[in-house]
C-alpha cells in the first residue's frame, strides 16, 4: 500500500550511491549539520513533527543546506504538503540540481501540479552525464505530465462522490465489490490510529431504498486477528473470495481463500439480505504461491479469477494473473498478456458481468500519476484491446484504482486517496466514491436475473431444484451454467436467447425459453417457474427442441435440452412417457403427419441413445390437429409447432 513511498526511496537512494547529489553538510554550521542529524533520526522512527522542527532549524541556520533542503522536501511530500515540498525541492535544486528536479517533478505529478512537473523534468533533462535508468524514468514521467495536461483540457463532467461516513467511517476503505444486484457491496476498512487497529478487516454494507449505505464487519469466520481485506463477491453472495496474509495454511505471506454463505438475515436498516459466510478454504497452488497473491475479481460466469501476484508486497512487479475453474478447482494460473501488464505495478483487475470489459488500476501505462484506472475489452479472438485511461476526472493527482461497475455498466465505484501518507479526513485518507461512467467508457449492459423454482400447487420454493442454463442463437449451443438450490441469479447481457431447465425429483422438468430484451428500465429481473408435481395425463412443452426447417433434423441448439430429458429421466426412474411431435396447418395433412411422427422419433432415438429404455419411450405424431393457438398468425404457427411430452404412468414397475 505503500509503493509509492517505497519508489521514491529506491529511485533517491540509488541517486544518492551514484554521485547524483553533490549537497554535503561541508561548509554548513556544527549547530546546522547536528541539527540535520537530528531530523535525519527522527525521519527513520516516523516522528514527523519533531523531523519538520530539526530540519527547519538546519536550512534556518544554513540556508544554503541542500542536504537538508531535499529532506525537508521529502518530509512535506510524506505529509501532502505539496506547494512547502516543491519550494524546498527548489531551494536544494540550488546546488544539488539532479536529485532535487527529479524529486521535484516526482511531487508535482503527485500533487496535480503537472505545469511544474513539466518544468521540473525539463530541467533535469537538460543536465549532463544522466545516469540512463534514471533519464528513461523522468523522460516517462514526463510523458505522463504531458498526458494529464492535454486531460484536464477535455474533462468530462462527471461527479465523483465519496460516500457516506457509514461507509468510510475508518482511515482507509478501499476495494469495493458490489453483488450482482447492486445492494451489497464488500470493502476492506482499516484505521492507522493504534497498533491494535491497523489490521485491515472485511466489511459488508448494505442499500436503502433511498441509494444510501449502511456497514458493519462482516460476520462469520472470515475475518479474523490478522488482516483481511480485498474481496470479490459472486453476484448471488454465496461465496466470497478475499485475502488472508500470515495464516498456517498459506503457501506465501498472503494467498486467496474462498468461503461459502452458510446462512443469511435480512438487515434492520436496509432489510437486504446480509449474510455470514463459513470457513474459509485456502484456493490452493493453481492460485497461491509463495509469492504475495491478492485482489481478486472473480467474473460473473464463476469460471475465471483474475487476481494480483507479485514477488512481495509493495514490490513495483505487481502483475494481473488470471485462473480458470476446470469444474473441481482453479487451474494453474497464467499472467495476462504484455498489452495488459507493464514493467510496473498493476492492481485491483475488475472483470464486468458482461464477460468481456476489464477494469484495473496501473502505474505503468500513460496516466495521471500513481495508481490510474483504465479499461480494456477482450476480443473475440482472446486477446485484449487497446488499454484505454478513464481520463479526468476519474483519474487524478491521487490514487485511483479499486473499480467495481454494476451490471448495468454505467454505475461504478472506486477508491481514492494518497496510499502510504498518514494524514486522513473527515471521510479517511482513502474513501470509496460513486461516479457514473462517460458513454464511451460504459461496459456493455447486463440483467440481473434471480429466477426462483417453487410448487405449482403449494407455491413452496423447491431447495432440490437442479438448474441449466444456457445461451444460443437458435443454431448452436455457446455456454451453460449449472446450479443447485431454490433460487439462481445470474448477469444476461442484453438481447441474448436463452434455454432454461429446471427440474426436481417428482416433478415435472420445466422448460423454458426466452430472449433477454434490448433494454429495461431496472437492472434485476424477477421470475418464478413453478413445477407441476409428476401425475399420470400431465404434460409440457420441451421449448429448446428445434429442429431444421420442414426436417427432422435436430439443430445442434437441441443437444443441451435431450441431455437434460435423459437425466430428468434418470432421476425419475418409474416415469413412462409419450413423446409428442406436433406441427402447424402449413402443408398437406398427410405431410404434417410424416413429419410430426418422424420428429418424435428423432428425439426418442436421441434418449435411447444416451442410455434411456426404450421401452419407457413412446412416441406419436399429432400433424396440426392440436394447436394452441390460432394458425393465422406467424407467431401462432410458431407456437404450434412443438415437441411436447406427456406422462402415461408414474409407476413403473419393471
Amino acid at each position: 500500500m505503500r509503493q509509492y513511498l517505497r519508489h521514491m526511496q529506491r529511485i533517491l537512494i540509488g541517486l544518492l550511491f551514484t554521485g547524483l547529489f553533490h549537497g554535503t553538510i561541508q561548509a554548513q554550521s556544527r549547530f546546522a549539520i547536528h541539527a540535520y542529524q537530528n531530523g535525519m533520526q527522527h525521519m527513520r522512527t516516523s516522528q514527523w513533527p519533531e523531523a519538520m522542527k530539526d530540519l527547519q532549524l538546519a536550512v534556518k541556520r544554513s540556508p544554503d543546506y541542500s542536504a537538508a533542503w531535499l529532506q525537508l522536501g521529502h518530509l512535506h511530500a510524506r505529509l501532502g504538503q505539496c506547494n512547502q515540498g516543491i519550494l524546498a525541492y527548489a531551494k536544494a535544486a540550488e546546488s544539488s540540481p539532479r536529485a532535487a528536479r527529479f524529486a521535484q517533478g516526482k511531487l508535482s505529478m503527485t500533487c496535480g501540479l503537472y505545469q511544474e512537473a513539466l518544468k521540473a523534468y525539463d530541467a533535469y533533462l537538460a543536465l549532463p552525464n544522466l545516469p540512463e535508468a534514471f533519464m528513461k524514468e523522468a523522460e516517462r514521467q514526463r510523458r505522463n505530465a504531458h498526458f494529464s495536461v492535454d486531460a484536464i483540457k477535455v474533462a468530462g463532467n462527471q461527479v465523483i462522490e465519496p460516500l457516506s461516513d457509514s461507509v468510510n467511517r475508518q482511515d482507509a476503505n478501499y476495494f469495493p465489490s458490489v453483488s450482482g444486484n447492486g445492494m451489497a457491496m464488500t470493502y476492506t476498512a482499516r484505521n492507522h490510529q493504534g497498533e491494535a487497529q491497523s489490521h485491515e478487516d472485511i466489511w459488508l454494507a448494505t442499500r436503502k431504498a433511498d441509494s444510501q449505505w449502511q456497514s458493519q464487519r462482516l460476520k462469520g469466520f472470515v475475518n479474523s486477528g490478522g488482516n483481511e481485506g480485498a474481496a470479490t463477491l459472486s453476484g448471488d453472495q454465496s461465496m466470497i473470495i478475499f485475502t488472508a496474509c500470515d495464516r498456517e495454511s498459506g503457501y506465501g505471506s498472503c494467498d486467496l481463500y474462498l468461503a461459502k454463505a452458510i446462512g443469511r438475515h435480512r438487515t434492520d436498516s436496509t432489510h437486504a439480505w446480509s449474510y455470514v459466510y463459513g470457513k474459509p478454504v485456502n484456493l490452493g497452488p493453481g492460485v497461491n504461491t509463495a509469492q504475495w497473491e491478492s485482489q481478486p475479481s472473480l467474473a460473473a460466469d464463476g469460471h475465471s479469477l483474475f487476481f494480483i501476484r507479485a514477488a512481495k508486497q509493495g514490490r513495483g512487479d505487481a502483475n494481473i494473473w488470471i485462473s480458470y475453474w476446470d469444474g473441481k478447482t482453479f487451474a494453474k494460473a497464467q499472467p495476462l498478456g504484455s498489452q495488459i501488464n507493464t514493467p510496473y505495478a498493476e492492481s485491483t483487475p475488475f472483470m464486468h458481468a458482461d464477460g468481456k470489459s476489464l477494469f484495473f488500476a496501473s502505474e505503468g501505462h500513460i496516466g495521471m500519476g500513481n495508481l490510474d484506472l483504465f479499461k480494456s475489452v477482450l476480443q473475440a479472438d482472446g486477446s485484449w484491446g487497446e488499454v484505454v485511461n478513464l481520463g479526468s476526472p476519474i483519474n487524478g493527482p491521487e490514487d485511483d484504482f479499486g473499480m467495481a461497475v454494476n451490471p448495468n455498466g454505467a454505475i461504478a465505484y472506486m477508491s481514492r486517496g494518497k496510499l502510504g501518507h498518514e494524514t486522513s479526513t473527515s471521510q479517511g485518507a482513502i474513501a470509496i466514491h460513486r461516479f457514473e461512467l462517460p458513454a464511451s467508457l460504459v461496459a456493455s449492459p447486463v440483467h440481473w436475473v434471480v429466477i426462483h423454482a417453487m410448487d405449482a400447487q403449494s407455491r413452496e420454493p423447491l431447495p432440490q431444484a437442479t438448474w441449466t442454463l444456457y445461451q444460443h442463437d437458435g443454431f448452436s449451443y455457446n455456454a451453460s451454467s449449472a446450479h443447485l438450490g431454490a433460487s439462481f441469479e445470474i448477469s444476461l447481457p442484453s438481447s441474448a436467447f436463452m434455454g432454461l431447465n429446471v427440474m426436481a425429483q417428482g416433478y415435472n422438468l420445466a422448460s423454458l425459453q426466452f430472449d433477454m430484451p434490448d433494454h429495461l428500465d431496472f437492472d434485476v429481473i424477477h421470475d418464478s417457474v413453478f413445477l407441476d408435481p409428476l401425475v399420470e395425463s400431465s404434460h409440457f412443452i420441451l421449448e429448446n427442441i428445434l429442429f431444421a426447417h420442414d426436417e427432422s433434423t435436430l439443430l445442434s441448439s437441441s443437444i443441451e435440452e435431450i441431455d437434460h430429458v435423459a437425466d430428468w429421466l434418470r432421476a425419475n426412474p418409474q416415469v413412462i412417457i409419450r413423446l409428442e411431435g406436433h406441427t402447424d396447418n402449413v402443408g398437406s395433412h398427410a405431410y404434417n403427419v410424416t413429419l410430426s411422427q418422424s420428429r418424435a422419433d428423432v428425439v426418442k432415438k436421441a434418449l435411447v441413445q444416451r442410455g434411456i429404455a426404450a421401452n419407457r419411450l413412446m412416441s406419436e405424431g399429432f400433424a396440426e390437429n392440436q394447436p394452441l393457438e390460432s394458425n393465422e398468425t406467424a407467431d401462432g404457427r410458431s407456437k404450434n409447432r412443438r415437441t411436447e411430452i406427456f406422462i402415461l404412468s408414474t409407476a413403473n414397475d419393471r
